[in-house]
């Protein structure tokens, strides 16, 4: 399970430099919905999020989890 230990950090979803992640040779993205996607009392994905997604679908295989 180790290699599914984040290695980096970044203040949001929108600071990811995905070009970099793509040039790497990265094929999936593992995502964590609470206080990542959306914050945890929160139930509904804005837009901009929503956006974002359905862009990074054409380059990666994107994994959502509770």
């Amino acid at each position: 399970m180790e290699i599914y230990v984040p290695d980096g950090y970044r203040e949001s979803i929108f600071t990811i430099n995905y070009e970099l992640l793509k040039s790497k040779g990265i094929k999936y993205l593992l995502f964590d919905l609470d206080n990542t996607i959306i914050p945890q009392n929160k139930k509904i994905v804005q837009d901009d999020v929503k956006e974002l997604f359905t862009k990074l679908k054409e380059d990666f295989h994107v994994i959502l989890f509770l």
